[in-house]
């Protein structure tokens, strides 16, 4: 049998004691980094810990080399007695954006949704990359996926993929135009205008709306749009109408739905 260093104790335990004890250990190590988190993971070895047995204080210091040690030392005992899956060794925040990046947000973006500073969501975005030593979000989103740190529900993946039907501009001046109309005539009352199947679509048409590009959304300023949350992989677009006279513009109607 392996030599349990850290937790000498949990080598006695049956695959259903280990399991739990594997489960809140790595529940309270993953959080952020601070004197919560070792609170948590004293609690949860305390709750554990046979009243027989010692161990001794844990320093801030050691709080993310728990998750290192669980993984070399228990998790291959705990799969040979039919113990649960691999926990993610990610934190909170850092399986956080390593979801939006999933999703093809930019930092920048990814930082907008989580409410967060760009330079932030790279520092998680670096970390979580470090835990689990690979060098990109490529191989890092596929194996969050691989273990189920990362699930179809939280990226909002439809579940078919329709045909992308690509629309002519003509067709778009029409569907912007009985929009525009809507709005005009709910004022400050915000209202869907299209779905688009990728992110930048989608934030140009917001920009081109606000912006007064579109023919019937005129002058710039008149109407307010901003991208909404992806559903069923596509990224909706809303917008209100809040004043002023209608101008003549050129329209950009590169879309798609």
């Amino acid at each position: 049998m392996a030599d349990f260093r850290a937790f000498p104790w949990a080598a006695q335990f049956d695959a259903k004691e280990l399991a739990a004890f594997l489960e809140d250990l790595w529940g309270a190590a993953s959080g952020d980094d601070g004197l919560a988190t070792l609170q948590a993971v004293e609690n949860v070895i305390a709750e554990h810990r046979p009243d027989t047995a010692k161990v001794p204080q844990l320093t801030e210091s050691v709080v993310q080399a728990i998750a290192q040690k669980v993984t070399a030392q228990l998790l291959p005992y705990a799969a040979g007695h039919g113990a649960v899956a691999v926990p993610c060794p990610l934190s909170r925040r850092e399986l956080e954006c390593l979801i939006e990046i999933a999703k093809g947000e930019s930092y920048e973006s990814a930082g907008a949704a989580l409410g967060l500073q760009r330079q932030t969501v790279a520092t998680h975005a670096q970390r979580a990359y470090k835990r689990l030593q690979v060098s990109g979000s490529a191989r890092a989103v596929a194996i969050a996926v691989h273990h189920g740190w990362i699930s179809k529900a939280d990226l909002a993946l439809p579940d078919r993929i329709e045909p992308n039907v690509r629309l002519s501009p003509n067709a778009w001046q029409g569907i912007y135009h009985e929009r525009a109309a809507e709005l005009r005539s709910n004022a400050n009352e915000w209202q869907h205008v299209a779905s688009y199947s990728t992110h930048a679509n989608a934030r140009r048409v917001a920009i081109n709306i606000r912006g007064g590009k579109f023919n019937d959304f005129g002058p710039a300023g008149a109407f307010e749009a901003e991208l909404c949350e992806v559903d069923q992989g596509l990224w909706p677009v809303r917008a209100r109408f809040v004043g002023g006279e209608t101008t003549s513009s050129t329209p950009d109607t590169d879309g798609d739905v």
